[in-house]
């Protein structure tokens, strides 16, 4: 499968310094991008030794930067053996203008919850319009995407989680390789998730949710072959 590469992000990487990690700040992101937070030289090792764990996060952060070639074939790799890449956990927060990557071999601190309300939102003031990345054009898998929103006192989101991330078939007919197809789920699986981050991110929610916390649900398909776009699938 041939991904266009997309740059959205820029990466942080972290390192474990008087048993604390911090952000290398040697290379500040350009405006408007995200620094990632991951144990980078707690999970490259892991991957390179061939831990499925290691391998996919790594795989995460590979996306985050925009290379979805070496993030497939990281989770090409885990084909063969009995680990379940689609059912395996995706744990993202979007908190202080970073990405946060969080593994449970190589935990990352994550900022503590803003004090928030519950709130059972069922409808939005202001629609959200989930767009479909132009990435995943080859690979055309419909998807869903829940997200734990806080809303800040400027009614955009201070805060996002995601860890439910839901993909369905590939939607293109071809001859695949052994584990091709679950590695291209994977993919669209991190792709989607980290664009509701990006249509979320910036979405006025109005001043009545601020300090309210919620949960809302996408879905992402892909617009017709011809190129008719379906309702709420955009292209980018």
């Amino acid at each position: 499968m041939r991904l266009r590469q997309t740059t959205a992000f820029v990466l942080g990487s972290f390192f474990a310094i008087a048993c604390a990690p911090k952000v290398d700040t040697a290379a500040p992101p350009a405006a408007g991008a995200l620094k990632i937070g991951a144990l980078h030289a707690c999970l490259s090792p892991l991957a390179s030794s061939g831990d499925s764990i290691g391998l996919i996060a790594m795989g995460v952060i590979d996306q985050a930067r925009g290379n979805l070639g070496a993030a497939e074939a990281r989770y090409r790799a885990t084909a063969g053996t009995s680990f379940d890449m689609l059912g395996s956990p995706l744990d993202l927060t979007f908190a202080e203008g970073v990405l946060w990557v969080q593994t449970r071999p190589c935990p990352v601190p994550v900022p503590d919850e803003p004090a928030s309300e519950v709130q059972v939102v069922e409808k939005l003031k202001t629609r959200v319009e989930p767009t479909y990345p132009r990435a995943l054009l080859s690979v055309r898998a419909d998807a869903s995407v829940t997200t734990t929103i806080w809303v800040g006192a400027d009614g955009r989101a201070s805060r996002l989680h995601i860890d439910s991330v839901r993909v369905g078939p590939v939607g293109v007919s071809k001859r695949r390789d052994p584990g091709e197809e679950s590695a291209e789920r994977m993919v669209a699986r991190v792709q989607i998730a980290l664009q509701a981050i990006e249509d979320l991110r910036g979405h006025d929610f109005g001043a009545e949710l601020a300090g309210k916390r919620f949960e809302w649900k996408l879905a992402y398909v892909p617009p017709k072959p011809q190129g008719d776009a379906l309702p709420g699938a955009s292209l980018r």
